[in-house]
């Protein structure tokens, strides 16, 4: 790479993140991207043909960014950073965002929605008993006066009274009182206004919560179409009398006692608890209320509330706080957190879905799925499809590749495709999966061929599910989008052109554009616009957004770039029982494509399924498990006959 090229690189990948982050204007982008090409074309530096095909890069790098437009979403994203406990919730009444400790305290409740009701403002009743807790739990933080605020702010209007016919009334809570409610008040400097995150001036109100009369923080930045509604944080709370004896004097057993006053206990049960007398209990509890300024429990209670909130809104924990901070055996790009397993393999750690059988002990003979996930596709599956796969008798697991989700990056003298096909090998017998049948699920794809190359006798088969082929098999088939037309491109550009488009489209999925892909996923195709409708099938697809996007963007680059090459070669070599699933309405992989690389296989079929687009694994498991079963049925029978 030139010095001129290595100079504009920088900004204009860095300008793809503060873009993508909400930080920039699109104009300012574009600028950067002008620049970086203009920078890289001077054909003083090398032959004219060299120049045209790093402008040809370019333009491709320049039409996915002009594609890639985030919308809302990265502002929304951006409320909900730090430390706090934040939901966003849009003009629509839907949860739009989450902070990393809402989603630990609440689950995966993004597009969960809430109605205003005449007589009643509360969320959806809703028909996924996992989101359905959620729901409950944040319908008691919201109710209320917290609620009514957020209408407000959203100038959204419940509909007509069955009864009267007109609106229902909201109480009147005034910018600057800091509080509504019954209770204590609590003036708080600077109620009515701050600044947004884009320099403006963003409203913000205090509101006392109906559960328990904690401060509920709303915030309406200006120029945006949502309310960033701030929780009191449960650890807060839990670690606030350490804060009051440094700062009030209690003594060691006045804390004591006021940390045990505060989950409710009575004097009695004090008494007991600390095998002190009641009247020693009352005497220390008389002293903590002459040092709090305050009469009852309930007074000294909500003052530890009240503080509890604003330090919550600070922006900044508090070492006590820190102490409570989820480490890194968290799982936070988890659908289902409980299907995970991690192990640690000399300096490496290796993350893992494990779908075990029901039955117990497993029905002879042991049916077992190994599954290689996709570029944007986690290995977690959906309930349907969990189903499907239990039914057929088969258990199943999906290993991260090298730098996804839990698993550390692949060594630098191991190779990324070589990292991935041992790891799997490793988890598979530990697990005691003897002859599996391989799922090569999109991406994965180019990883399962290595894998059945490298064990040929260790599996029953590969059933490709939405796969993805090298292009370079079809010559006459017109590339898709800008990541298909720099795969069949050479040229010098060709490897800085592949780090900027993946740099944008890691950019692009992490930084708020989610939903929109995986809605641009589906326009093209019925079922999978049904499909998303389901709860737990968007939640799965998001999950595994998460999970790609989870420790960098290196295992993003390191998977594209596995497969920007030709690997025509890898597909033409299998020898495995093979069975190529591929949906009519594919946005990403040609159908033509797809066939054309099970004719290239010696031992494949093709199997076409109309109305479906990339969504096959979800929209028809059955149909997958269905083809699992016949190529262990088939390896189990040849391998009886020779024996």
């Amino acid at each position: 790479m030139k010095p001129a090229e290595e100079a504009a690189l920088p900004r204009a990948i860095e300008s793809i993140y503060s873009y993508f982050n909400g930080e920039r204007e699109f104009a300012e982008f574009m600028r950067n991207i002008e620049a970086f090409i203009n920078d890289g074309s001077d054909e003083s530096n090398g032959s004219k043909d060299e120049s045209a095909d790093r402008t040809n890069h370019f333009q491709i790098a320049g039409e996915l960014a002009r594609t890639l437009s985030p919308g809302p979403q990265a502002h929304y994203r951006a409320l909900a950073q730090g430390p706090a406990v934040t939901i966003v919730i849009d003009a629509d009444l839907r949860v739009v965002a989450q902070s990393t400790s809402a989603r630990e305290l609440f689950g995966d409740i993004d597009g969960l929605g809430l109605s205003l009701r005449a007589g009643s403002r509360s969320l959806h009743q809703h028909p996924n008993p996992l989101l359905q807790e959620a729901r409950d739990k944040l319908q008691r933080q919201l109710a209320g006066p917290v609620l009514d605020k957020l209408a407000a702010l959203l100038k959204i209007e419940p509909p007509p009274c069955a009864t009267h016919g007109n609106s229902v009334d909201r109480p009147s809570i005034a910018p600057d009182s800091g509080a509504t409610g019954d209770g204590p008040q609590m003036q708080l400097p600077g109620a009515d206004c701050c600044r947004d995150i884009s320099g403006g001036t963003a409203e913000r109100h205090f509101v006392r919560s109906a559960i328990d009369g904690a401060y509920v923080a709303l915030t309406r930045p200006a120029g945006l179409d949502a309310v960033a509604v701030t929780l009191p944080a449960t650890t807060w709370t839990a670690r606030i009398a350490g804060i009051l004896q440094r700062s009030l004097g209690l003594t060691r057993s006045e804390r004591e006692v006021f940390e045990l006053m505060l989950t409710g206990k009575s004097n009695v049960e004090i008494s007991h608890k600390r095998h002190r007398s009641i009247d020693t209990v009352k005497s220390q509890t008389r002293s903590i209320f002459r040092k709090l300024g305050v009469s009852s429990r309930v007074e000294a209670v909500q003052v530890v509330k009240d503080i509890a909130s604003l330090a919550a809104f600070s922006g900044a924990p508090s070492a006590a706080e820190a102490q409570y901070a989820p480490g890194s055996e968290t799982l936070p790009f988890a659908h289902d957190p409980s299907v995970w397993r991690r192990l640690r393999i000399g300096e490496r750690r290796i993350g893992y879905v494990h779908y075990p059988l029901e039955d117990d002990p497993p029905a002879y003979p042991r049916r077992q799925i190994l599954l290689f996930h996709g570029l944007a596709q986690g290995p977690e599956l959906s309930k349907r499809t969990r189903r499907a796969f239990f039914r057929a008798g088969f258990e199943l697991i999906g290993v991260s590749k090298p730098g996804y989700g839990a698993s550390s990056g692949a060594p630098s003298d191991a190779g990324y495709l070589a990292t991935c096909v041992a790891d799997a090998h490793h988890i598979a017998k530990i697990h005691g999966f003897e002859r599996p049948v391989i799922l090569a699920h999109l991406f994965g794809a180019h990883a399962a061929l290595k894998y059945c190359r490298a064990y040929p006798f260790d599996i029953s088969g590969i059933v490709f599910c939405s796969s993805y082929f090298p292009l370079q098999m079809a010559a006459d088939l017109q590339p898709l989008g800008a990541l298909q037309k720099l795969a069949t491109s050479r040229g010098i550009a060709s490897r800085a052109t592949h780090s900027f488009i993946v740099n944008a489209g890691f950019a692009y999925l992490r930084y708020g554009g989610a939903q929109r892909y995986l809605k641009a996923l589906a326009e093209q195709s019925p079922s999978d616009r049904e499909a998303l409708q389901d709860d737990d099938i968007f939640g799965v697809l998001q999950a595994g957004i998460r999970h790609v996007t989870q420790n960098g963007r290196s295992a993003f680059l390191n998977d594209s770039g596995a497969s920007r090459g030709d690997w025509t070669a890898l597909v033409e070599e299998n020898t495995a029982p093979s069975i190529v699933l591929h949906g009519q309405s594919d946005p990403a992989v040609n159908s033509r494509l797809a066939r054309f690389a099970a004719e290239r296989m010696r031992r494949a079929r093709y199997e076409e399924v109309p109305e479906v687009g990339q969504q096959l694994l979800h929209v028809v498991p059955e149909m997958v498990a269905a083809a699992c079963a016949e190529l262990f049925e088939h390896t189990r029978q040849n391998t009886a006959n020779i024996a």
